[in-house]
């Protein structure tokens, strides 16, 4: 997430749309990184201190990084119902 909390900075710039919390509590968190591939993932619990919504939290990213060439894909469902912005894709190159 690019800032610092939600409602500031490059996070609204970049997305125009607050994507879902700053931090998710209570999640478990997996990244590995080898010959320039990048993966990561989260799941976390739909209720806890900071998030309270229907559904698990979840995101995934993958990127490739070599030479001059760049790119990646990331994906995150907020959890939230019946929100426009509870999924977000991203893809770049």
């Amino acid at each position: 997430v690019v800032s610092g909390y939600l409602g500031n900075g490059l996070n609204d710039a970049i997305t125009g749309g607050k994507i879902a919390a700053v931090r998710n509590d209570s999640s478990i968190t997996y990244k590995i990184s080898a010959s320039g591939f990048t993966f990561g993932a989260q799941i976390a619990e739909a209720s806890d201190a900071f998030t309270n919504v229907a559904n698990r939290p979840v995101n995934f990213a993958l990127s490739y990084s070599g030479g001059p060439i760049a790119a990646a894909f990331g994906y995150e469902r907020t959890g939230a119902e019946g929100v426009d912005t509870a999924d977000w894709m991203t893809i770049n190159a």
